[in-house]
């Protein structure tokens, strides 16, 4: 009879609480509790690298994946800029030569004054222009009519984005802004918007107005800032959120 003594020993005997070192011993569905690795993870031979996951195959062993990179977005928040009972609003982080458009979005605009008129002017050469060389449109559609009513800017000092706000609790107005080619140092600078706001007097008094239009000036300077101010009050409150748009 083989003496026991001699086939287990403390050092290979496997407890239920001890630690030991199994080399070239197979598992057969271990659950494991607690691992604590103190070397690499290899599959199959395979350490995998730096920021690869496990990628489960449906049956047997998982194997190493690298993960694709995600996809460049479209939009780049740029600067964010709160108004809080402001007389003037500045939006100019960040107009650069690394997008060709940018699109700013303003929401929940609450003005001081009823019949108050959202003006806008351009930073163009380092400074806000304030001279008549202002040009635009504005179109606004009331919910209770099907026709538009327009409000020109003719080599004026600043130009429209909005007429006749109001200053109800109830009121309030959003619009998009889309701003092209602002680097440039050749050509005119143009926006473009559209929105909804209400109206407790003026146009659209005590209901909805959608609106569109655009604002130009006839500077060419590079544009470096956007400047939206009221024809009477301040803007009591609003969120205005610049955006790069990619360029591909």
């Amino acid at each position: 009879m083989a003496n026991l003594s001699s086939i287990i020993t403390p050092t290979n005997l496997v407890t239920l609480t001890g630690t030991a070192t199994l080399t070239n011993k197979t598992l057969t569905a271990p659950t494991i509790a607690s691992a604590n690795l103190t070397t690499a993870l290899t599959l199959a031979g395979a350490a995998g690298t730096n920021g690869q996951v496990l990628t489960s195959a449906g049956s047997g062993l998982p194997s190493w994946t690298t993960l694709a990179s995600p996809p460049a977005s479209a939009l780049t928040l740029l600067s964010t800029v709160t108004a809080s009972n402001s007389s003037t609003v500045n939006v100019e982080t960040t107009f650069s030569s690394t997008y060709d458009a940018y699109l700013l979005v303003v929401s929940n605009i609450v003005v001081s004054d009823d019949n108050a008129h959202l003006l806008g002017r351009f930073k163009l050469s380092g400074a806000y222009v304030t001279t008549s060389t202002y040009y635009g449109k504005l179109m606004n559609l009331v919910s209770t009519t099907g026709t538009f009513n327009a409000d020109n800017t003719n080599a004026a000092s600043s130009f429209y984005f909005g007429t006749g706000l109001g200053a109800d609790t109830s009121d309030i107005a959003g619009f998009n802004v889309n701003i092209f080619n602002p680097s440039s140092t050749t050509k005119q600078k143009r926006v473009v918007f559209t929105g909804v706001a209400s109206g407790s007097s003026g146009v659209g008094a005590g209901q909805t107005t959608t609106f569109f239009g655009s604002g130009s000036n006839s500077g060419t300077g590079a544009m470096t800032g956007l400047r939206f101010f009221l024809s009477a009050g301040t803007i009591v409150s609003g969120t205005f959120r610049l955006y790069g748009i990619a360029n591909s």
